[in-house]
């Protein structure tokens, strides 16, 4: 008998449950092995779809990005249209105030222009009536010699 024939029963069952321990643990191992297998192809499918999904927000990124940008640029003539538009209606405006000040002025002007003529006027009217009243006295003094003379005369 050989060495392996003399052991102990309690040896052999030792034996016999580890064998069986050890095909039960590497069932238990192949379990978990085909599990996370799954999990990893599960994982991939997961990580392909995460990926596609990041490339998806990234184009909608640079969209977002590309009218942003357009529209700062619009904005940004938009401005400038308007600064110059606000500039042409302030060069607008200093020319009409410039011209109101020329017309009150020349108002001005012709106001004074007007109280001279009237002042002029009232100065003729003045006189004219002086030398009307001179006539009618002078008229007065010719008729009495006239008629002095003609009463001589007859």
């Amino acid at each position: 008998m050989g060495p392996s024939e003399h052991r102990d029963p309690s040896e052999r069952e030792r034996q016999d449950k580890a064998v069986h321990s050890n095909a039960d643990d590497n069932t238990l191992k192949a379990v978990v092995f085909i599990k996370l297998k799954s999990q990893i192809v599960e994982l991939r499918q997961q990580n392909g779809a995460l990926a596609a999904e990041r490339d998806d927000l990234q184009q909608q990124v640079t969209s977002l990005q590309q009218s942003c940008n357009e529209g700062m640029n619009q904005l940004s003539k938009t401005r400038l249209a308007a600064r110059q538009q606000m500039a042409a209606l302030q060069d607008e405006a200093q020319q009409l105030k410039m011209q109101l000040a020329e017309a009150h002025s020349s108002a001005d002007d012709l106001k004074q222009q007007v109280d001279a003529a009237r002042a002029e006027v009232h100065a003729l009217l003045g006189a004219r009536e002086a030398s009307s009243q001179q006539l009618r006295g002078k008229l007065s003094q010719l008729q009495a010699s006239f008629a002095s003379k003609a009463s001589e005369c007859s």
